[in-house]
């Protein structure tokens, strides 16, 4: 199956925060604790985007469109970074007749393809 790429390139400001899921094991009343990677992939990514864009409405299509479904994320508008996100908040505010500020939060989803 293949998946599209979002309409929206993120800018060198927009972070992107690693995660490790780690699963945590308490012994005795002291609060000793075990840490344990979970699962085979250990690291999920998020972007929090907030860019100044000019394709609002195709943007905001896209997302709707998708309805939580994942997508592919361009970081140089021609090849995608190799994960899948989803998105499940995002708010484009209108700065003018062509403009909008648009912010939202790319979580990595995983799937068996």
């Amino acid at each position: 199956m293949t998946y599209p790429i979002i309409p929206l390139t993120p800018t060198w400001s927009n972070p992107e925060t690693e995660t490790a899921d780690i699963a945590k094991t308490k012994y005795g009343e002291v609060g000793v604790e075990q840490r344990t990677t979970k699962g085979i992939n250990t690291i999920s990514s998020a972007w929090d985007i907030n860019v100044n864009i000019i394709n609002f409405a195709e943007v905001d299509e896209f997302l709707r469109t998708r309805r939580g479904s994942p997508f592919r994320l361009s970081l140089d508008d021609t090849t995608d970074d190799g994960k899948l996100y989803i998105c499940k908040e995002w708010t484009i505010q209108q700065q003018g007749v062509t403009a909008a500020a648009f912010s939202g939060k790319f979580e990595q989803v995983r799937r068996f393809l």
